[in-house]
């Protein structure tokens, strides 16, 4: 059956030469995961687990933490951006991939998912849960999901650190821990609050890590939003119009409710290579009680409808 992985992630050669000092998460991370870097290793996993594709993206920190100017924002999204083509072209077969870009400096975000479209012709346009602490719905960032809508590329949404909480968060690793998943859900929560989901009905986002809480919370959500709990409530509608990846497939009873609450249609196989475990969401999936054309659907072809591959 084939498998293709929407949403891991890597440090292209053009990105971690962008900069003269190396930032110390990326230094530490791609020391610590080789695979960040070193294509080869990447590519010998896929062929030992039989991962036909992997969607490229950039991995974390985002942009907007790498504490540079605002200015040179444009700059490190072209390096990522352009280092990720360049493993593209170089292994079409095994990779396709998404632009990124920081909302931070919502003109050059534009300009640069105009041309990661136009020119690069990347798959997606990925983005992360808040914006410096600004959230993802604000006016001033419609152009942006305007544009992917109308050229019918899909956003994909990864989370990021939350902002302005708990000085203690950062213990045991608590923001990344559920940090991730509650700064996602308030992001997705704001998209629908704030009409942008009903207002952009034809742009297609991926949701990083089974759409985080959504499935748990979307009653309690819908209730809030609408008044009601209702299933075929306006809100619920829109929620299980998102699509997800089935990220923390390794927790089986996640994957469960993830496929039960968005349907197979909407889920798609992605690994968070190299954090997740690839081996383990392969096998959840193949043993999920589904019948086995829909298991197709969620290893390739979702992926292949919605990107045109």
């Amino acid at each position: 059956m084939k498998k293709i992985d929407v949403f891991n992630h890597i440090y292209p050669g053009k990105y971690i030469n962008y900069f003269r000092e190396p930032d110390k998460m990326i230094q530490k991370l791609s020391t610590e995961l080789p695979a960040l870097v070193d294509v080869s290793k990447r590519i010998k996993n896929m062929d030992n687990l039989d991962i036909d594709m992997e969607i490229l993206s950039l991995a974390l920190p985002a942009i907007d933490d790498l504490h540079v100017p605002e200015k040179d924002s444009a700059a490190i999204m072209k390096s990522a951006n352009d280092g990720i083509l360049d493993i593209v072209e170089k292994y079409p077969d095994r990779f396709s991939a998404i632009g990124t870009v920081s909302l931070r400096d919502p003109p050059s975000a534009l300009d640069e998912a105009k041309r990661c479209i136009n020119s690069l012709h990347l798959k997606g346009i990925q983005i992360v849960s808040n914006v410096v602490g600004k959230p993802v719905d604000i006016p001033e960032y419609d152009d942006f999901y305007a544009l992917l809508e109308e050229n019918n590329v899909p956003l994909w949404l990864h989370p990021t650190f939350m902002r302005n909480t708990y000085d203690w968060l950062s213990e045991n690793m608590l923001d990344i821990m559920i940090g991730w998943d509650y700064d996602t859900t308030i992001a997705l929560v704001r998209l629908l609050s704030s009409g942008l989901i009903k207002r952009h009905m034809n742009l297609k986002i991926i949701v990083h890590h089974i759409g985080s809480l959504l499935p748990l919370f979307a009653g309690r959500i819908s209730k809030f939003l609408d008044g009601s709990d209702d299933e075929n409530g306006e809100s619920m509608k829109m929620m299980k119009s998102l699509y997800v990846d089935t990220a923390e497939g390794m927790w089986k009873p996640w994957l469960d409710e993830g496929i039960k609450f968005f349907g197979h249609e909407h889920v798609l196989f992605g690994t968070d290579y190299p954090w997740g475990n690839s081996k383990s969401i392969i096998e959840n999936i193949e043993i999920e009680d589904i019948s086995v054309s829909r298991k197709e659907m969620i290893f390739s072809k979702n992926a292949l409808r919605l990107l045109k591959i």
